[in-house]
Order: structure tokens, then C-alpha cells, then sequence
């Protein structure tokens, strides 16, 4: 039988306010969209469109939280669960997709959002519900947001971050341009106690964890209007997030007396990174069908060795373990699909979607 204890520092920060009931500005297409315009949001002075979307009634919350998070499986998905577009075009990602650039975009640019409950042939998803970020069109106009922050952990160690991005227009171009670091440092202390059938002691083992992480992304997305009835867009992501783990170990064996104790460290360092580029053309015909393809590529590497060593009297140290994991995923995906009415009120949609996962791994073990 075995005892864990497990210290955390939790700071709790409570906020009361007087509750506001607020209507959305319109509603449309027989109470299916609901349109909530830029000065709904006005009152919570919203820096970033994610700010938006937490404020709408049964969406967000005050807190945060992803609306939609669809895209961990294989392949693109599409229907079914909530989705997110941005003037009414699905972003071609899938790390770096239309949930990470939520955060990223100016308040300022949002014109309206609007909250479709039903399908259409001019939404790129089919979702139980959809989230349509519309930006402004100003004909050239650029903004800056930034976000410098600083964590505190319980071992008193200091680690700072920040934000920065860049999102505006040019002519028929939108761009929207991020840099971001964030600090992912870890200090976790443990103490465990076990005990024999018979309720004597066992052992005793005090472990101390320290990871040191600093997540880098960078990211970039491009949508240029080539003329009325055709579009691209291109999106690019790259993020690094290389990582350090040690641990140092006590483990005193109680079963002899005087009980002996036996000391250990290990030490992890890790190579991470991840990059997608995904791009889409839409094309409108005459005949006002509607014909797109989008493609994704992506790959993530984790790389990670282990080493254990034994710690001696003397503070000598023997290796007596070492395991190190290799791991390369592969992703490339390929969607066609061609739209058109067949009625006033129904579409048709063909479309045909190839995606191809690949792993390659390598592991090696050695033991003393």
C-alpha cells in the first residue's frame, strides 16, 4: 500500500459583478444566424477576437476556453461538433488553425460574429454550431496587439513571455503575422510512503522534479482576393518547444535498521518542434457553382534521452540507465469538393479527401 503527497500552490482569485442582460443586435435567416455586432462587445473593452467569443451568451466564458477543437484525429473532419470560420472560410491547419488565431487578432478588425445554427453551401463546415468571424475591409490598415508576461513558480523561479502580432490589409491581401514565447517551467516535489502486508514500513521516496520548457511559435497567414469569383489563402506554422527534466531521487529503504538510503538524479533533455503549411483556392463559376481544394502538410519530432545515474557517499555517480526516444509524424492531407444548388434552398456538395499518416519511431534501451 502506498501513500503520495503532492504540494501545490493554488492562488484563487474570485470577482463579483452585477449581472447584465444584453441582446444581440440582429437576427436573421428565420432565427438560424445570430449577428452580434462590434458595439456588444464594446462594454468589456475586448483586446483580442478570442475576448469576443467569450463574452457570447452559451459559447464562451469569462474564462476562456476553446468553442471548437475539432482537428486532433486524422484527416480534416467537417461535420458535426462546433466550428470556427473567418469571413466565412475554413483555415487550412490543423496546429495552426482558426482556434490558435483567435488570439491573435485585433478586437478592432472584428466587424460582427455570427452564431449559424444550420448549414449553407457558402460555410465551408458543417457543425452543430458555426462561429463566423467577419473582419473589417478597410483598404489598407494595419494594427499591432503584444502581450508580456511573467510566471512565478513555487520553487521562486522567474520565467517571462510574451506576444506579439501584427494583422491588417492591403489591397486585395489580409495578413496576419504572430511571434509568441511561453514559459513552461515545472517544479513538482513528492514524497511517497509505503507500508508491507503486515502495516511495517517499507520504504520512503522524496523526488523532486524540475522541468524547464520554453514553447516558441510562429506562425503566418496570408489571404489574397485574386479577383471576384477566386481566392487563396496560405498558412504557415512553426513551433519549437525544446525541454529539460531532472529529477533528483532519495530512496530509503526501512525493512533494515538502520535504514539505508540510496540516491539517484536523471537527467532528460528533449529536441521538439512542429511545422504545417496548409493553402486553399476557391474558385466561383458562372453557373454560380463552386468549385475549392485545400491541402495540409505537417510534421512533429520528439526526440528525448534518458539518463539515470546512482549517487554515491563520496558524490561519485554511476550511469545505470539510459533509454532514448525518437518519434517523427507525418501528415498530408488533399480535399476537393465541388458545390451547386440544385434548388432555392438546397445544395449539393462532391468532394473527395486523401490523407496519409505516417510515424517512424526509434527507442533504445541500455541498462547497467
Amino acid at each position: 500500500m502506498r501513500f503520495s503527497v503532492f504540494p501545490r500552490v493554488v492562488l484563487t482569485l474570485t470577482l463579483a459583478a452585477a449581472p447584465v442582460l444584453l441582446q444581440a443586435q440582429e437576427t436573421s435567416a428565420e432565427d438560424s444566424t445570430v449577428v452580434y455586432t462590434s458595439e456588444y462587445f464594446a462594454q468589456w473593452a475586448p483586446v483580442t477576437a478570442q475576448d469576443m467569443i467569450n463574452r457570447i451568451p452559451g459559447i464562451g466564458s469569462p474564462t476562456g476556453g476553446n468553442f471548437a477543437n475539432n482537428n486532433s484525429g486524422r484527416g480534416l473532419g467537417g461535420g458535426g461538433g462546433n466550428q470556427i470560420l473567418i469571413n466565412g472560410k475554413r483555415v487550412a491547419g490543423k496546429s495552426n488553425e482558426a482556434n490558435s488565431q483567435l488570439q491573435r487578432i485585433s478586437a478592432d478588425k472584428v466587424q460582427h460574429i455570427e452564431l449559424i445554427r444550420g448549414t449553407s453551401a457558402e460555410l465551408d463546415v458543417r457543425g452543430d454550431q458555426i462561429l463566423n468571424i467577419v473582419l473589417t475591409e478597410a483598404l489598407s490598415s494595419r494594427s499591432y496587439a503584444y502581450e508580456i508576461n511573467t510566471d512565478r513558480y513555487m520553487d521562486n523561479h522567474v520565467q517571462p513571455g510574451g506576444k506579439f502580432s501584427v494583422n491588417g490589409t492591403q489591397g486585395g491581401l489580409n495578413y496576419l503575422l504572430s511571434a509568441e514565447a511561453e514559459p513552461r517551467h515545472d517544479y513538482r516535489p513528492s514524497r511517497e510512503s509505503s507500508i508491507l502486508g503486515d502495516f511495517t514500513p517499507n520504504d520512503r521516496i522524496v523526488e523532486e522534479r524540475t522541468r524547464d520548457q520554453y514553447t516558441y511559435t510562429y506562425a503566418a497567414n496570408l489571404a489574397y482576393d485574386i479577383n471576384a469569383d477566386s481566392s487563396a489563402r496560405l498558412n504557415m506554422l512553426y513551433s519549437d518547444f525544446d525541454n529539460t527534466l531532472e529529477v533528483d531521487r532519495s530512496i530509503t529503504d526501512l525493512t533494515v535498521n538502520p535504514p539505508q538510503t540510496n540516491l539517484q538524479r536523471e537527467e532528460t533533455p528533449g529536441e521538439n518542434n512542429n511545422w504545417e503549411i496548409g493553402g486553399d483556392y476557391e474558385l466561383r463559376l458562372a453557373n454560380d457553382h463552386r468549385f475549392k481544394i485545400l491541402f495540409i502538410t505537417n510534421q512533429r519530432n520528439e526526440f528525448s534521452e534518458r539518463e539515470r545515474f546512482q549517487v554515491a557517499a563520496d558524490g561519485s555517480e554511476q550511469k545505470d540507465l539510459y533509454v532514448s526516444s525518437d518519434s517523427t509524424l507525418e501528415e498530408k492531407i488533399v480535399r476537393t469538393s465541388y458545390s451547386l444548388g440544385v434548388a432555392e434552398t438546397q445544395d449539393v456538395e462532391f468532394g473527395v479527401e486523401r490523407a496519409q499518416t505516417t510515424l517512424d519511431s526509434l527507442l533504445k534501451l541500455g541498462v547497467a
